[in-house]
């Protein structure tokens, strides 16, 4: 059996390899064209469930810049304190947005994709169905499965990123809040 570089991976970051690709399904000895389904659904689950922090993060963003500025209204708050933890907070609620705000590429941008890609909806709505009809049954799938891997992980991982940002910003900026009104 090749195990690849597993001889450089320390022996406890393999197992947690291995129960990572066992729970999501992938096999070395599965059609790559399964693993590949596989992972885009892995894949797509995260990002499902980054969207869905980020709106529980936005909501929560939401309250604490009210609740701050009902309780601004009544006074006694450190004005600076209070002016910075607001601003924290409210860049973090835009980076929530821009996390789950869809971007859908330009048609300049997908140029030479949609004569031989029909897996992203933005690709597919060039097409026409028999010429689609044709490229299912006859094109191999791995190389553009491939490329939709490489792009939704981009995706996922820059989501990610985003609200790592915003949850630390959101933090730093309840943290100034309790100050403001502290001081």
């Amino acid at each position: 059996m090749d195990r690849g570089n597993a001889g450089n991976v320390p022996a406890d970051a393999r197992g947690r390899h291995r129960l990572r690709h066992r729970r999501c399904g992938i096999d070395s000895g599965r059609d790559p064209v399964e693993n590949a389904w596989r992972i885009q659904a892995e894949i797509a689950g995260a990002t499902t469930r980054v969207d869905a922090k980020a709106s529980f993060a936005l909501t929560l963003q939401a309250a604490v810049i009210a609740v701050a500025g009902t309780l601004a209204d009544d006074g006694g708050a450190n004005a600076l304190l209070m002016t910075l933890g607001v601003a924290s907070v409210a860049a973090a609620a835009a980076l929530s947005v821009l996390t789950v705000t869809p971007r859908p590429r330009s048609d300049r941008s997908i140029t030479p994709e949609p004569a031989k890609d029909f897996l992203h909806f933005g690709h597919l709505r060039e097409w026409q169905p028999a010429a689609l009809e044709k490229a299912l049954k006859e094109k191999e799938i791995l190389p553009q499965l491939s490329r939709q891997l490489i792009q939704t992980s981009r995706i996922a991982w820059r989501k990610h990123l985003l609200m790592q940002w915003a949850f630390a910003l959101t933090g730093v900026g309840g943290a100034l809040l309790l100050l403001a009104f502290a001081v």
